[in-house]
């Protein structure tokens, strides 16, 4: 990342294996906001906000799996956890696990949701599901898929 970055002097914070924070001299001579990058021998380097952010999202998701949930995920995350609690007989305890959902845009310009969450049952006993939505881009969300 380093090299990378070279002459542009990069700074990193919170950096934990292929990922981290970097801030760094962009092209018009200001210090950047520290943005989250991954550095991996086999995808190269990924810096958030130069990268189409659905493939830095699904990058980050998979590999990372640190507390950041980009705006775009949390949104789609939220909107499939809507559809699922109206299937849902205690829809109240639904929370996901927004490290284990992945959120992706197919070819279609559709995002493709795939929401691991638990439903507490009345033993207040956490069942684990999964379930696939799919948000068109005029916001329609549709589950496609549960399983339990």
């Amino acid at each position: 990342m380093k090299a990378h970055l070279t002459g542009k002097s990069p700074e990193f914070r919170n950096v934990d294996g292929y990922c981290g924070e970097v801030s760094y001299v962009d092209s018009s001579g200001k210090r950047s906001q520290y943005k989250h990058f991954i550095a991996s021998d086999d995808i190269g380097i990924q810096i958030e906000g130069v990268e189409i952010p659905s493939i830095f999202e699904y990058s980050w998701s998979k590999r990372c799996k640190g507390n950041y949930i980009s705006p775009t995920n949390k949104a789609a995350f939220d909107k499939c956890a809507a559809v699922v609690k109206t299937y849902a007989s205690r829809p109240s305890t639904l929370e996901y696990d927004a490290n284990e959902s992945t959120n992706f845009s197919n070819d279609s310009g559709r995002q493709v949701v795939t929401l691991d969450y638990f439903i507490r049952n009345s033993s207040d006993e956490k069942i684990y599901h999964k379930a696939e939505c799919v948000i068109s881009p005029t916001g329609v969300t549709t589950m496609t898929l549960m399983i339990e």
